[in-house]
């Protein structure tokens, strides 16, 4: 069984069925932030998500839900999706044609849109090739519109239609961590621009292909039809904003 899986089913054994006042002090650190008027009486439930929904379990106070999604390693990856699944949402979400074409080109690396062609570019070959379109790209792709868009996609709400989006985001394990708010992410999220970069940017979120596949050897082809988003850096860029709020109230 994944280590998180594990953590995650710890986290809801340690909150499940108990009152406050019966948890340890870090599960109660937990209840305490997703809710502020927490009495050492109140009763808490828990239960694990489905594994299509980016939250990991959900705590329940009466009728009130929190959802929190966990990230335990050291991976900065925040997600997996079909090129062409993903072209639709944003499509969807009026990115312009344009936009979209310079996507597949820069994904595909191969001068076609669906990755038909017969020579495969290099990262290095393909970014200096497009760049002029990659940072017009992400001129329309850095706004706060689209990188909470892509937040929905890749952090709280997923790819699979209507699941429930996480509330909170928390970094650590069984034993310790630290909870992000949703407010938090797209807080540390929109501050961020890459309108110059030679990758295509939703802000701080790097969207580029699972595999390039460049010789064309892989074992595992469809990898080349998915992306994969990844925030470098997240949880420092998360705690830059918590600092700035925990100042702001001294």
């Amino acid at each position: 069984m994944q280590k998180g899986i594990l953590i995650e089913e710890s986290l809801v054994e340690m909150i499940n069925g108990k009152r406050l006042k019966e948890m340890g002090r870090y599960p109660q650190e937990i209840v305490r932030t997703l809710f502020f008027d927490a009495k050492e009486d109140d009763l808490f439930a828990a239960n694990l998500c489905n594994r299509f929904s980016k939250p990991d379990f959900t705590i329940w106070k009466g009728t009130k839900s929190k959802n929190v999604s966990v990230k335990s390693g050291k991976s900065d990856s925040m997600g997996f999706e079909n090129i062409q699944s993903f072209i639709l949402y944003l499509r969807m979400k009026g990115v312009s044609e344009e936009t979209q074409k310079t996507l597949l080109y820069y994904h595909y690396g191969d001068g076609t849109m669906t990755g038909t062609g017969k020579k495969r570019l290099t990262y290095e070959q393909i970014s200096s090739l497009l760049l002029p379109k990659i940072q017009k790209a992400n001129q329309e792709l850095n706004s706060p519109e689209m990188i909470n868009c892509a937040l929905d996609r890749f952090v709280f709400r997923g790819s699979y239609g209507r699941v429930i989006s996480a509330d909170f985001v928390l970094f650590g394990g069984s034993k310790f961590g630290t909870l992000y708010s949703q407010e938090q992410i797209r807080k540390a999220a929109t501050r961020k621009r890459y309108f110059y970069s030679r990758a295509i940017h939703f802000g701080p979120i790097l969207v580029q292909p699972f595999l390039r596949d460049v010789q064309g050897v892989s074992d595992n082809p469809y990898k080349r039809g998915k992306i994969q988003a990844k925030w470098h850096y997240m949880q420092s860029d998360l705690e830059e904003v918590s600092e700035q709020e925990r100042n702001r109230v001294a």
